[in-house]
């Protein structure tokens, strides 16, 4: 092989088993994704008290509204983008029952936190719009998956 020439692989590529579905991602799990990276994004500003979620005294109560929607919004991505082959349940449960759960527990604690706070910040209200985007997300997914049921 001289210097420069390029190997051309094409002829031997073959489908992998279980390769990526590169069909788009549905509006429920859009919107899962998104409202994961506003309540990342809304952790790390200003929370309660002037400090973000990640700061002491709301470390780790707080921030555990922003684990909550960045592993719904990983799990997602990986299923869709990376084709990651992922067991059907776990623990019993679906993975769009798990989304639910903690989508919508993520912003009850989101509400109540605003609730709860003496000074609210601009973060307080990205996490809750982005945890309640990960639940109303996590409900269409299951809606488009099995209509008139949940789970």
């Amino acid at each position: 092989m001289r210097t420069g020439e390029v190997f051309d692989f094409s002829h031997s590529l073959v489908p992998l088993e279980g390769a990526v579905d590169n069909k788009q991602p549905s509006p429920g799990e859009w919107a899962m994704m998104t409202g994961a990276a506003v309540a990342l994004l809304g952790s790390f500003l200003d929370f309660d008290f002037e400090q973000s979620a990640w700061g002491q005294g709301l470390f780790p109560v707080a921030t555990l509204i922003a684990i909550y929607c960045v592993a719904v919004g990983v799990v997602v991505a990986l299923r869709r983008f990376a084709g990651v082959d992922l067991p059907d349940r776990l623990a019993g449960f679906g993975w769009n029952q798990l989304f639910l759960a903690l989508g919508v527990f993520a912003a009850v604690m989101s509400l109540f936190w605003l609730i709860a706070a003496e000074e609210a910040g601009p973060g307080l209200f990205l996490s809750l719009a982005g945890s309640v985007a990960v639940a109303v997300g996590a409900f269409l997914t299951v809606r488009e998956q099995s209509p008139g049921t949940v789970g």
